[in-house]
């Protein structure tokens, strides 16, 4: 794709080295899609025992939280690792509720979106009683790039 002298803007080419597809914005190519699912770890904002999954790609992707005992306030819940990092920091990452206790979750106690790097991305507990044990939180993510 680097090699294609003057591309139009919206020109779509599958780039082989990244397994995805990327789009020409005008200015700079920008990856669309990612076929691989990222990891995700579990912090102490998530309580002890907690456990974390994620199905999705580098882009988007539904994170599962159960919760644990004793989370931490202002403390990461969790960790996601894309699975490719980027060239640049993306500009942030949007972070959905996706199930009841997601959103019945009171405001000043919801988990939120904290770092964005080229490796990952983190989501801080705001508050110590916002993770319950043995809840299940489910949260959709979209990393802005």
């Amino acid at each position: 794709k680097e090699a294609i002298a003057s591309p139009r803007q919206g020109l779509e080419v599958f780039d082989t080295d990244l397994d995805g597809k990327c789009l020409y914005d005008g200015t700079k190519w920008v990856r669309l899609s990612q076929e691989s699912t990222p990891s995700v770890a579990v912090g102490a904002g998530a309580g002890t025992g907690a456990t974390v999954s994620v199905v999705g790609n580098d882009i988007e992707g539904v994170i599962t939280l159960t919760g644990g005992t004793g989370a931490t306030a202002s403390a990461t819940v969790f960790t996601l690792t894309f699975f490719d990092s980027y060239t640049t920091a993306p500009h942030g990452v949007i972070i959905s509720e996706s199930n009841q206790k997601a959103l019945l979750m009171p405001i000043g106690r919801k988990p939120g979106y904290d770092t964005v790097s080229t490796t990952t991305f983190t989501v801080i507990n705001a508050a110590a009683n916002g993770i319950i044990n043995a809840e299940v939180y489910i949260y959709a993510y979209r990393v802005i790039q």
